[in-house]
């Protein structure tokens, strides 16, 4: 008989012995792999003995376990750990506060290879050795995985080589949100024991080659170069902020509109979608009308009036106060001082976002962030996963105009002309194409954004006219939303709907068509065209 005693948790010598944990997997592992190969019992004890004495185990979780019909054995508070801990959910031999996965890690090592404990494993800088991150029963593989990353890379940091590194659930304790690492000195032949080949299905059959040494890291593809933002905060960046806040105000008052028609056509919530990214506490119009004013005047004087905010300041406020009045589809004011009803986007709230600098002036560093804030606040992640899968229709306006700005962006990396603007439209429009499955006349927000797109092919001409382009484009995205009532639905969930229900225009066409409107408007005000 073979008893096998890997726990490194206790420092002193303990009358009952050592527990067995996880360990006794390898030792399984490699006394079949030596009977497979012939070897008589007696050698077959004598190695796997050996090995035995060259191993240590050691747990940590965020709690007990729950045998069925009884109490956790121990409770933790929700920013502790527990060390050392047994898979019948006896306690540890240490508690700590909440810590980073490679903090964790290191701890957990130091206490395996300390020389003064009694358990310890000698593990130094040189030896070989086989890893085993064991799920306790609770972790996700995502979590698994971030814990072995951090083991791999601690021991190499030490000068360990991982000969292999074994992760997955192999000996758990029911429910324990935790794990156990598993150190075992390898030499060759050991080595070649563990690859041996096994018809056990939960058995990892990873590679038969050394973790260390093998590249786990690429280097991310390479990306257009990008003009520096040297106007940030000038004219350029301005401009753009009321042009924005213009668009976040114009959706507000559109907010019931939207609803209205997506009642007939979807789920009657494509205002409340468009408005949850663009929610901004308003003043009266007169008031805001003056603030646009002020804003024209501040952009000749070279500065922005700070009672203009930064357009994506309107995603802060949770919605209206019931029974207030409606947004005008002017320039709004922020509401200050409610940090509870602060909502965040990433990569942090935007009062921080903010804090750190003005709003780029380069375009595609601008639309890259708008991408961001659209995904996050207009909802979408539903969609965000079947548009990977390939087939699937990427689905709800958040990741549809995330996708059209993200492309959109691309070409304007290098080049920000009139040329490239159109090269943008396409390329977004392409992209909602491709990941939406729509396309011109199948009653979508397409419609809209394509006629005006075939508009702004004009720019491509070196005598376009700016405004009388722009004018066009408006004017056809407008009357393309409008056609959207005499079409029969392709795609979105308006093609579930029976045609003759569908005598209204397309929600999401007359709002895309609004922020042409809207982006117009502001820039004509700006020139004084």
């Amino acid at each position: 008989m073979v008893v096998v005693g890997d726990d490194c948790a206790f420092t002193a010598v303990k009358k009952t012995g050592r527990r067995g944990l996880c360990g006794v997997v390898l030792i399984h592992k490699i006394a079949g792999a030596l009977a497979e190969a012939g070897v008589g019992l007696k050698e077959i004890t004598e190695r796997v003995s050996v090995a035995a004495k060259a191993m240590g185990t050691l747990g940590v979780s965020l709690s007990s376990c729950s045998v069925p019909g009884s109490r956790p054995t121990f409770e933790l508070a929700d920013d502790e750990v527990e060390l050392g801990l047994g898979i019948h959910g006896e306690a540890g031999v240490r508690r700590m506060k909440m810590a980073t996965a490679d903090e964790i890690v290191r701890l957990m090592l130091d206490h395996m290879t300390n020389a003064s404990s009694v358990s310890h494993v000698s593990v130094q800088a040189g030896s070989s050795v086989v890893l085993v991150v064991n799920n306790l029963g609770g972790l996700s593989v995502l979590e698994l995985g971030i814990m072995a990353d951090a083991a791999v890379r601690s021991l190499e940091g030490r000068g360990v080589k991982v000969a292999r590194a074994l992760v997955g659930t192999f000996m758990s304790a029911l429910e324990m949100p935790g794990l156990s690492l598993t150190l075992l000195l390898v030499d060759e032949a050991l080595l070649k024991l563990i690859d041996a080949e096994t018809t056990a299905s939960a058995w990892p059959n990873v590679p038969r080659v050394s973790v260390t040494g093998r590249k786990r890291t690429r280097a991310a593809p390479s990306q257009p170069s990008e003009a520096p933002d040297v106007t940030v905060g000038g004219l350029t960046s301005k401009r753009m902020a009321l042009v924005l806040e213009r668009v976040c105000t114009t959706l507000l008052g559109l907010e019931e509109y939207l609803n209205a028609l997506d009642r007939v056509a979807g789920d009657g919530d494509c205002g409340t979608t468009h408005s949850r990214a663009a929610r901004v506490q308003t003043q009266d119009s007169v008031a805001a009308e003056e603030e646009l004013e002020a804003g024209k005047q501040g952009l000749a004087g070279g500065s922005l009036p700070p009672t203009i905010p930064h357009p994506l300041r309107c995603t802060l406020d949770r919605g209206r106060e019931p029974g207030s009045p409606p947004p005008s589809a002017s320039v709004g004011r922020v509401l200050v001082g409610r940090g509870s009803d602060l909502l965040p986007s990433p990569p942090a709230a935007i009062q921080e976002w903010l804090r750190e600098g003005p709003p780029p002036a380069s375009p595609a560093k601008l639309l890259s962030q708008l991408s961001l804030l659209l995904l996050e606040k207009m909802g979408g992640s539903s969609g965000a996963v079947s548009a990977a899968v390939p087939g699937r229709r990427a689905e709800g306006p958040g990741l549809l105009y995330g996708l059209f700005l993200t492309a959109a962006a691309q070409p304007l990396k290098a080049n920000t002309d009139l040329p490239a603007w159109s090269a943008a439209m396409d390329a977004g429009l392409e992209a909602m194409k491709k990941y939406g499955k729509a396309a011109p006349g199948d009653r979508t927000m397409l419609d809209s954004l394509w006629a005006a797109g075939q508009e702004l092919q004009a720019l491509r001409n070196p005598q376009a006219n700016l405004f009388h382009i722009l004018t066009k484009a408006v004017e056809s995205a407008e009357a393309a939303a409008q056609a959207t009532k005499n079409m029969t639905a392709g795609a979105g969930r308006a093609s579930y709907i029976s045609s003759m229900k569908l005598d209204q225009p397309d929600p999401g066409a007359v709002a895309t068509a609004a922020i042409l409107r809207a982006i117009l408007e502001v820039l004509q005000n700006l020139e004084g065209v």
